[in-house]
């Protein structure tokens, strides 16, 4: 009997003993003046990039179900025997909505070195040089010399080309 109760008290204490999760806070917001549709979802992750070469591990994810205007506040839960702080971690979140990116980070967000809570800054999915594209001056029907400094115009006569810088 009296083994059983020290059994059990090795039971709880070990359960007691545990290592609580850790915790990564933070919010993401975007710049644009848009709100989400209803079933936008935001999913934030904690990632090792301390191999070079190898794909990032991710130690642990946040999800927020339609998550309104921003900023949107996140918490994700890791396990902190995970985490050697000689490494190096960072945090990526998105926001989709239907199976499509709406927003993504464009860049990682460092943690641990820099405390455990996290601004994020995402930008409207999509291939960054067309939002290059849109951004240009004149109309859609603009020369070269606009799009690209140093390329000729068509409309340029042929004895002058678009110099850069110019003068």
């Amino acid at each position: 009997m009296r083994l059983l109760l020290w059994g059990v008290a090795l039971v709880l204490l070990s359960g007691c003993a545990q290592t609580p999760p850790g915790r990564v806070k933070g919010s993401a917001t975007y710049l644009e003046r848009v709100a989400l549709p209803d079933d936008a979802v935001l999913e934030a992750t904690l990632e090792d990039v301390s191999k070079a070469d190898a794909k990032a591990e991710v130690l642990g994810r946040a999800r927020v179900e339609r998550p309104g205007n921003p900023p949107i506040a996140f918490e994700i839960v890791y396990d902190p025997a995970r985490v050697d702080l000689r490494g190096r971690y960072v945090v990526r979140a998105h926001i989709a909505s239907g199976g499509k990116l709406l927003f993504v980070t464009d860049r990682s967000f460092p943690v641990f070195t820099h405390g455990q809570e996290v601004a994020l800054t995402l930008v409207r999915a999509g291939t960054p040089g067309q939002a290059a594209l849109e951004n240009t001056t004149g109309s859609s029907s603009s020369s070269a010399a606009t799009a690209w400094p140093g390329a000729t115009s068509s409309r340029a006569s042929s004895s002058r080309s678009a110099r850069w810088p110019p003068r």
